[in-house]
């Protein structure tokens, strides 16, 4: 698929279920499990969780994703990022809604500020498009009058949009998502080898479990010797 679909059915506004990317044998019980903790001295892999703040899904199972975080070995290293596209990839309003949520999060999480305010933000988008259909700090003065109640200035944003911390972040978000062809949130990249997309139908304690068995054998891969 050349294109990403709608923006509505691309990242669940209506609460569609995820689609299957990527598939693993997922247990039928709901019981997620930890990890096994792996020899600190082996390299890391890299496990990257991506949410849109337009999703009903990421705001329902992030209570879940702070315990799945905490669980993890420390040759694990979790990332959250946000949802970018490409000017191409779908409409001009659609580019900018999602781009905008995407700048309100690399902006919070250059200042630190972004896993606390999350949960708030998500509230606040739900509360708006249930109530009224339309998306809540979207527009550029509401959403620096948001940031304006953190003590982050017009020129802090610009500051933490033209850093080389912002621009590594977007660039991965990118390269991740043109590579799966990532059509829904939310979703887990393990290793930028594997795309496992949350199922609405099978739950929160089935997609992490997915995750750990991704996350499992890719740590299985990493301490197998070379071949000489």
């Amino acid at each position: 698929m050349k294109k990403l679909l709608s923006l509505a059915l691309v990242f669940g506004l209506l609460l569609i279920p995820g689609l299957v990317l990527a598939q693993l044998n997922t247990p039928t019980n709901n019981q997620t499990f930890a990890v096994q903790p792996q020899a600190t001295s082996e390299k890391k892999i890299d496990v990257v969780y991506f949410i849109y703040y337009g999703n009903f899904d990421c705001q329902l199972i992030e209570p879940k994703l702070e315990a799945f975080a905490a669980s993890l070995p420390e040759n694990v290293s979790f990332e959250v990022l946000p949802v970018v596209v490409a000017r191409s990839y779908v409409s001009q309003e659609e580019y900018y809604t999602v781009n905008q949520y995407a700048d309100l999060f690399f902006t919070l999480d250059y200042f630190g500020q972004e896993k606390m305010l999350r949960n708030e933000i998500f509230q606040k988008v739900m509360d708006t498009l249930a109530n009224t259909g339309e998306f809540a700090l979207v527009d550029m003065d509401y959403q620096l009058g948001f940031l304006k109640e953190y003590d982050i200035t017009q020129k802090e944003y610009l500051e933490a949009m033209e850093s080389e911390k912002t621009d590594r972040k977007i660039e991965k978000a990118l390269n991740y998502i043109e590579k799966f062809r990532l059509e829904t949130v939310p979703a887990v990249v393990v290793n930028g080898q594997l795309l496992v997309p949350y199922n609405a139908n099978r739950g929160a304690d089935v997609f992490f479990k997915t995750v750990n068995q991704a996350i499992e054998k890719a740590l299985a891969q990493k301490s197998v010797p070379a071949k000489r």
